[in-house]
């Protein structure tokens, strides 16, 4: 979820300067050839600049002039910029979904306040009963211990023929 904000962020402000911006982006995808050199190669018939501006002009007539091709670069950008960011804030929505429908099976999400404030009090007396059993439990445990090591210390002496000094 982060990392799809992250990628938000990157894409409608990559001025930010944070360091996962543009600085990584480079890293991972080659970088793109400015507008002067892509001038260049749809001037000179580059196959594939020139599909690419057929393709953005949509049937209206290519570019013949500079400041032509400058306008609809920016238009070609500026709708490459609006298909990231859908497509980022689509992955944003979906993992906000998943999220909101992990939280909804959470065992209470459907109680209100107050019905949770008496569960919780419910769980405390629950707790303090436990409490209560185990120390009686323990101190059970102890007595019966000490009964023991009586009954295996008398009955060993006597066994063995162990007289034991009563001072």
């Amino acid at each position: 979820m982060f990392e799809a904000f992250r990628g938000l962020r990157d894409a409608v402000a990559p001025e930010s300067g944070n360091l996962g911006g543009s600085q990584n982006r480079n890293e991972t995808t080659p970088e793109q050839p400015d507008m002067d050199d892509l001038w260049h190669h749809y001037r000179s018939g580059d196959p594939d600049v020139t599909n690419l501006v057929a393709k953005a002009c949509e049937g209206r007539s290519l570019p013949q002039k500079r400041d032509e091709f400058i306008r609809l670069h920016a238009k070609m950008e500026m709708e490459k910029d609006a298909e990231l960011v859908m497509r980022l804030a689509g992955t944003v929505l979906e993992k906000s979904s998943e999220i909101d429908d992990q939280v909804d099976i959470l065992p209470g999400m459907h109680r209100t306040k107050t019905e949770q404030m008496n569960r919780i009090e419910e769980l405390i007396g629950a707790n303090r009963k436990a409490i209560e059993d185990l120390e009686e439990a323990y101190a059970s445990a102890e007595r019966q211990r000490d009964a023991c090591r009586s009954f295996v210390q008398k009955n060993s002496c006597a066994a063995l023929g162990i007289i034991e000094d009563t001072e």
